[in-house]
């Protein structure tokens, strides 16, 4: 049924014959119309020009076509170069959003105070720290990095060295510092602040050139982790061929151990399935050699040979304890240990 000029569409199509309006089309409208276009229809030329200009003036006074109140928007009848123009400034790009994320953060830095508060948490060789806020994101583990800005003061209260001041965010690798202090930022969960109260003694070790050689104040401003990809694995030295040491614990069962690095705050689930890094020396007379390294295998704590799951399951996410086995047991746990003694560094791993 023909209910008249289209408001979504005004054209001269159906006015003009089919042929030449594809002519017309095709051309872009160049040249002498009356003269290329109309040629064959001389005679008709007033008359079709007539009706061309009528169904011009009806598209123009149809009530749709001249609204104001958005109606064209809603059915989509906006033209789409003058859409796609406005996309670049109405979508800032990702990089300029960091941008302004690091320029807002910097705008609300305050140094903390010069000495650590009474409600600062002690840490290993003198350090002091607090958490000012803590995000979502889950644990970091030893191989990741911190995408962070960093302000250091010296005991004065003078600034030493700020991040910000640089194009980029730092990329910290975790194994870039000290073992005392990455267990440290390794309890921030990204998005995080903290502030440190570090002595001297506690960086002198992986101090970064940038820094002051004398106590300082950090404060770190975390904005997300980096993942590693590459497998978590186990950095631990050779174990002395003499046996357990007098501070090594006794298990239930036994067996001796030693905590090489503590985990997280997160127990081993027993009733789930984990996965055990684990590193593995047999003792040799006066020799001690490494039979595998960082080796991984998914279990269930029952199924944990030699003894070994007594101490497994009170172990902590992200723990590796050193454990020495005796030579009745230590085939049962690998097969090249056979009538040896075996020490095995286990670290264990469980999604949450």
């Amino acid at each position: 049924m023909n209910h008249g000029p289209n408001p979504r569409s005004c054209s001269t199509e159906g006015v003009l014959p089919r042929a030449q309006f594809a002519s017309l089309q095709s051309s872009g409208g160049r040249g002498n119309i009356a003269g290329t276009l109309f040629a064959p229809y001389r005679n008709l030329l007033q008359p079709l020009t007539v009706l061309v200009l009528l169904a011009l003036a009806a598209c123009s006074k149809h009530p749709s076509a001249s609204k104001a109140d958005g109606s064209a928007v809603a059915s989509g009848s906006v033209a789409a170069p003058a859409a796609a123009s406005a996309l670049p400034s109405a979508r800032p790009s990702v990089v300029s959003s960091f941008d302004q994320l690091r320029q807002q953060t910097l705008a609300a830095v305050q140094r903390p105070p010069l000495t650590p508060p009474a409600d600062a948490l002690a840490g290993p060789h003198g350090v002091r720290w607090q958490l000012v806020s803590n995000g979502h994101e889950s644990p970091m583990a030893d191989e990741d990095s911190l995408s962070a800005d960093m302000v250091v003061w010296t005991p004065d209260g003078a600034e030493a060295v700020s991040t910000f001041k640089r194009e980029f965010a730092s990329s910290i690798k975790l194994t870039s510092v000290g073992e005392e202090f990455r267990n440290l930022l390794k309890r921030l969960q990204a998005p995080a602040v903290a502030n440190y109260w570090l002595p001297k003694q506690a960086h002198a070790s992986w101090r970064p050139e940038s820094w002051p050689d004398s106590d300082v104040v950090l404060q770190v401003h975390v904005y997300s982790t980096v993942r590693s990809t590459e497998p978590q694995g186990i950095r631990s030295t050779q174990p002395a061929a003499s046996g357990p040491p007098a501070d090594a614990t006794a298990a239930a069962n036994g067996l001796r151990f030693k905590t090489l690095e503590r985990g997280g705050e997160r127990p081993v689930q027993r009733a789930r399935p984990f996965t055990l890094v684990w590193t593995g020396w047999v003792i040799e007379g006066l020799s001690v050699r490494r039979i595998n390294r960082s080796e991984r295998i998914e279990t269930t704590l029952d199924k944990v040979p030699g003894g070994l799951g007594a101490i497994v399951g009170d172990m902590r996410v992200g723990e590796t304890r050193r454990i020495w086995v005796p030579k009745a047991k230590a085939e049962s746990v690998s097969p090249l240990a056979k009538n040896k003694e075996l020490v095995v560094d286990l670290l264990v791993q469980q999604a949450p």
